[in-house]
């Protein structure tokens, strides 16, 4: 009788693969000028951000990998017109004082304006 084995990837090896999966799909972008999210209360500046997540910090060990959070978001980027959305965040690693994370906003037009942003800055 056979046995059926399910190899199940380490969290932070999954968050690993998908990170690098993300950065191909989608450039980053530091902004220039005042970047931060808002989780829980507590603002952390964004180091850089996608289309799909953006990564912060600093942070302690308030995070977990898996974890989903409300976020507002704000990007004073001086090269465009200020975006602030709302929406959630899934933690997908959390190293070296930074968090980083796949993020989905509310809106439409905030995806619009996200959209946006990349053609300006990154150039697609």
């Amino acid at each position: 009788m056979s046995e059926l084995v399910t190899v199940i990837a380490p969290p932070d090896l999954k968050a690993k693969m998908l990170a690098a999966s993300e950065r191909r799909k989608a450039p980053r972008a530091v902004p220039l000028g005042s970047a931060f999210v808002t989780i829980n209360t507590r603002r952390y500046r964004i180091a850089d951000w996608s289309r799909l997540g953006l990564k912060f910090g600093p942070v302690e060990s308030e995070f977990e990998i898996g974890m989903v959070v409300p976020i507002d978001v704000v990007i004073d980027d001086y090269r465009v017109q200020r975006i602030q959305f709302h929406g959630f965040l899934t933690v997908l690693r959390v190293a070296g004082g930074e968090a980083a994370g796949r993020y989905n906003c509310r809106e439409s037009i905030d995806a619009a304006r996200i959209d946006h942003y990349f053609r300006v800055v990154i150039g697609h």
